[in-house]
């Protein structure tokens, strides 16, 4: 039977059985329309990003509806976002969020069924993405079909210049380890930000790899591990 795993529970924990109607909806570019006077059409303003998308699951209960309102409630009604696993679509991890949750107690009291509407990041990511310990000059491939927004953690003390097919990343003063988390847009070092290590300089971008192969390289005395974060669009 098909299940849905969120924030670590499955419908099956909750006798829910996914039913057939499924929509998917597929993630689009943000694109914003602007109108020139005295010019045909509209201009395309592309915003660089990809829009969440809304996934919607009919389900239906499976055993007696009360308590099951509850325990169905606090599952879906917890804040931010969090892990979702599709058993149709193994080897891949989605992030989502629940919304419109408000009457599922009600609509379970009636009849046994809800529809579970969740908002989910646009990018499904690859369950194998492991902790690469790198050297310099390595090719790495990014076997997405998006842009990979990496976790980079460098260790030792100085400056340095991190370089991924030809983009340059420039910090200065690290103490022991710094850490980039790109998908979360985040640069700390131990529990406190990192921020200002980061040099702004002309030219310079915040890390990221290309789809396909990948030259990574940094200066100093520094060793680096990446978790890659690839993924593939919705």
């Amino acid at each position: 039977m098909a299940e849905i795993i969120y924030n670590g529970q499955s419908t099956k924990d909750f006798k829910l059985r996914i039913l057939n109607d499924v929509t998917h909806e597929l993630s689009s570019n943000d694109i914003e329309t602007q109108p020139v006077p005295g010019r045909d059409g509209v201009l395309l303003l592309d915003n660089q990003r990809l829009k969440p998308v809304e996934r919607a699951f009919p389900l239906r209960l499976e055993d007696s509806v009360y308590p099951k309102t509850t325990e169905i409630a606090e599952w879906l009604g917890v804040k931010g976002w969090h892990d979702l696993e599709l058993s149709w679509d193994d080897g891949f991890l989605y992030q989502a969020t629940v919304i419109n949750t408000i009457s599922i107690s009600e609509v379970l009291k009636q009849l046994g069924r809800l529809q579970v509407v969740f908002l989910v990041h646009p990018v499904k990511y690859f369950k194998d993405n492991s902790e690469l310990a790198l050297s310099k000059g390595q090719r790495i491939v990014n076997q997405g079909n998006v842009q990979a927004k990496p976790l980079i953690e460098l260790t030792g003390n100085g400056n340095t210049v991190i370089t991924i097919n030809g983009r340059r990343t420039v910090l200065e003063d690290i103490q022991g380890s710094i850490i980039l988390d790109m998908e979360k847009r985040m640069v700390y070092s131990g529990n406190l930000s990192a921020w200002e290590k980061v040099v702004r300089e002309e030219g310079a971008v915040f890390p990221y790899l290309d789809v396909g192969e990948n030259s990574v390289s940094w200066t100093g005395d520094f060793t680096m591990t990446m978790v890659k974060n690839e993924g593939d669009r919705i």
